[in-house]
Formats: C-alpha cells, sequence, structure tokens
C-alpha cells in the first residue's frame, strides 16, 4: 500500500513477492526444532485473536506448547507416555507384604495370556503335543479345577488393541494355518507376537482342555475383567486364588473384591524369583481409605490405555495420598 501511495494507477507495477496471501495459501508446515511440525493457520490465527482480547495475560506464555503436535506432559515421540505398571504392586508390597503360599483347597482362576507364555514349548514337536504340554502344565500346577480365562485377540476395535499391537512389535510370524499334526516351524515368541495365531492356537488348544475337565472361556477383548468376575462369582462358595502375573488384575481385586471375600491373587515368579501371593482381604485392611481409589489412581497414572503423566509415578501419588487423605474425601 506504500509503494502504491501517490502513484500514476497506469504506471505501477506490482512484485509477485509483495502480493498479499490469504491463510489457505500458506504453507501448513513450520519447523520447530529440526522438526516439521503440522498446523492449522486458521485456529492458530483465531486463538492468537482470542489471547490478544484479554485485558491482561502474557501472551508468549499461553502460546508456550501451541504449535506441539501433542501434550508432552502425556506423549513421547511415538504414543502414550508409557509407565511402570509394576510400580502399583511394589507400593503394596511395601504397605503389606505378600505371602509365599495360597492355603489348600483353593481353587484357581488362571490368565490364559499368562498361560500361553508360561509354558516352554518342546521341540520338535506337533502342535497336538504342544496343547498336550500346555495341559499338564495347567493339571501340575493349578489342579482339575481350573478355569482358564484367554484374551480375545479379533476385536480390532478394542481399546486394548493397540497395546497388544506395541507389545509384540520387534517379534512377531506371519498368519499360520496349525492344525494337531502339523509340526512347529517358528519360535514361540515370534508365533505368540501374531494375535491371529494366539488366536488359532487358542482354537485348538480349547478341547484339549476341556476333554481333561477344564473350563475354559475366551473373553471378547482384553480379559481382565472377566477373570476377576470369575473369581468373585466362584469366591461366593470357597476359596479362590487367580494365577496371573498383572498390576490391572491385582488393582481390579483390591477395589472390587467384597470384604471377606476368601481370594488371592497368585503371582508365579520366574528367573528365579520366588513366587508372590496376596491376600486380597489383608491387603484391603493395609491400604484402608486407599483400596476406594486404587483403579482412579491407576488410570491417572498410566495403564494399558491411559496415558502417564511426565514425572507423576504411581508410588509418589500412593504416598501423597497416604499422608493426605482428606484429597480422597474431598474427591
Amino acid at each position: 500500500m506504500t509503494a502504491m501511495h501517490g502513484q500514476n494507477f497506469a504506471d505501477l507495477k506490482l512484485k509477485r513477492k509483495d502480493k498479499i496471501k490469504p491463510l489457505a495459501a500458506m504453507a501448513n508446515n513450520v519447523r520447530v526444532t529440526d522438526d516439521e511440525v503440522s498446523i492449522n493457520p486458521n485456529q492458530l490465527f483465531n486463538r492468537i485473536i482470542c489471547m490478544l482480547n484479554l485485558s491482561s495475560g502474557n501472551l508468549a506464555y499461553y502460546l508456550e506448547y501451541e504449535l506441539s503436535p501433542s501434550a508432552p506432559s502425556l506423549f513421547d515421540e511415538v504414543s502414550l507416555r508409557k509407565t511402570d505398571k509394576s510400580a502399583l504392586a511394589k507400593a503394596v508390597d511395601a504397605i503389606c507384604s505378600p505371602e509365599s503360599n495360597v492355603p489348600s483347597g483353593t481353587s484357581y482362576v488362571v490368565d490364559g495370556g499368562m498361560l500361553l507364555r508360561a509354558v516352554v514349548w518342546p521341540r520338535p514337536a506337533s502342535y497336538r503335543d504342544v496343547c498336550e504340554a500346555y495341559k499338564a502344565y495347567v493339571l501340575r500346577r493349578y489342579g482339575e479345577s481350573a478355569h482358564i480365562v484367554f484374551d480375545g485377540y479379533e476385536d480390532h476395535l478394542s481399546t486394548k488393541a493397540g497395546e497388544q499391537l506395541q507389545r509384540c512389535s520387534g517379534k512377531t510370524s506371519l498368519n499360520l494355518t496349525i492344525c494337531p499334526d502339523t509340526m512347529v516351524a517358528t519360535a514361540q515368541a515370534n508365533f505368540l507376537g501374531n494375535g491371529a495365531n494366539k488366536t488359532n492356537l487358542i482354537r485348538l488348544l480349547t478341547p484339549t482342555l476341556e476333554a481333561a475337565g477344564l473350563s475354559v472361556v475366551q473373553a471378547r477383548s482384553d480379559a481382565d475383567t472377566l477373570i476377576v468376575e470369575n473369581a468373585l462369582e466362584r469366591a461366593l462358595s470357597k476359596s479362590v486364588a487367580i494365577a496371573a502375573n498383572d498390576t490391572d488384575i491385582l488393582a481390579l481385586l483390591i477395589q472390587r473384591a467384597p470384604p471377606q471375600s476368601p481370594v488371592y491373587l497368585h503371582c508365579p515368579g520366574s528367573s528365579g524369583r520366588p513366587d508372590k501371593v496376596y491376600d486380597i482381604q489383608k491387603v484391603q485392611a493395609s491400604l484402608g481409605i486407599l483400596k476406594e481409589v486404587i483403579l482412579v489412581m491407576h488410570a491417572l497414572t498410566g495403564c494399558d490405555t491411559t496415558s502417564a503423566v511426565f514425572g507423576k509415578g504411581k508410588i509418589g501419588i500412593m504416598k501423597l495420598l497416604q499422608t493426605k487423605p482428606d484429597l480422597i474425601v474431598s474427591a
């Protein structure tokens, strides 16, 4: 406009570099610390205008992370910010020491996901031999009254599907069609890294387990809730232990088990570590009011389907609620 002022329109020459560009014509990427970040210029412009309309406020402060593609406190460079879920079990151990044995006469509900990896496949062997190895393992360790609950791996829309894919990254195999007499030609870890293969193995394994008098069920997606529900239902008439190495199941049992319910969580040891047995009644009594909010606390500090908050761990928030129980009451 300054260049046009006082000029004769017939003699006026406009340079292309001086052309005013609409926001839609601008590049939608900007470089932030050597990374290309996609932005929405219209949205950014509208937010700046809103901030300028405020009578007070530091514009630079409010827009400090405006070009971040995601909140850095909740996401890392790849996905949800992960946390050490076992920290919750360590915090519980510090309050109530686990035991080493399950009372005699206790029936078992077995986490099928743990079972699939607990049994070392014989080699060389057919898939029939593999199924027989699983049957022998369950009968030897958990008895004829064991109830086995497998995860589901075909519901790709579940909130757990992404976590299952992330866990198997690096170790997987092609989709295999397996039959009882087919010889195993794939490493166990690679085979179990493929959800379709696990589904086919469960279908082949179920009749073998049921023929031995064992009860088998498969969840639609993640089995944790179904495992706990089955255990609590059986605990109405007898002592029940869940065989699993899953912090989510521990948290579910602590909050959902009724008072005086004879329920235990049996965590099989590995790599020379002994088994751990949680008497849920004793754990609930030791935690006190913390048991009422343990699921919320577990979710807010990160689990399979929620992001952890940077610098805010499970042990820290548990200690905070222990020293300031009024935060629980007010919540």
